[in-house]
């Protein structure tokens, strides 16, 4: 129920931290590193802001974004409320994430945009939303998703420098 931050040469692999990160609730299993169950770490925060704020030593932060800034998630369903409560009904730190996810999903968007007009963070983000699935394999839609981000990135590029240079 809480995220993790793997280092750089630590003992832990590679692969076990990539799988563990692409590990999405109710679509896989949970991943096993030194004897603790992960899944992806977006369960229980969507940017890392957590990571940053326990790094002061970053100054610069620059967050890339796959939907708008201003894009919200609305609750749950009851169904997949059910679902998440029969799969993980005995996960009593993480099931409460899952559930309330999309508050704090809304709730970091808002921490997000306090801290783009506090200049400490630049946001890179698509200038609209597209529409692609937890599970997406058509890679005309994965294509349409990488366009929009070179497109925010080359549209953004003169702020972005300016930010970095500080």
């Amino acid at each position: 129920g809480k995220i993790t931050y793997f280092e750089k040469g630590t003992a832990t692999s590679l692969n076990e931290c990539i799988l563990a990160s692409s590990s999405l609730p109710l679509t896989s299993k949970k991943i096993w590193i030194d004897g603790e169950p992960y899944l992806d770490g977006g369960v229980a925060e969507h940017a890392p802001l957590t990571f940053w704020k326990e790094n002061p030593d970053y100054d610069r932060v620059v967050l890339v974004l796959t939907r708008p800034l201003q894009a919200r998630k609305l609750p749950i369903s009851r169904l997949h409320r059910r679902m998440l409560q029969v799969v993980y009904g005995r996960d009593k730190a993480l099931l409460p994430l899952l559930l309330h996810e999309p508050q704090l999903f809304n709730q970091q968007r808002m921490e997000i945009m306090r801290l783009v007009r506090a200049g400490k963070l630049f946001v890179l983000e698509p200038d609209r939303r597209f529409r692609v699935e937890r599970v997406e394999r058509d890679p005309s839609i994965l294509e349409e998703g990488y366009r929009l981000g070179r497109e925010a990135a080359e549209t953004h590029l003169p702020d972005l420098i300016r930010y970095l240079q500080g």
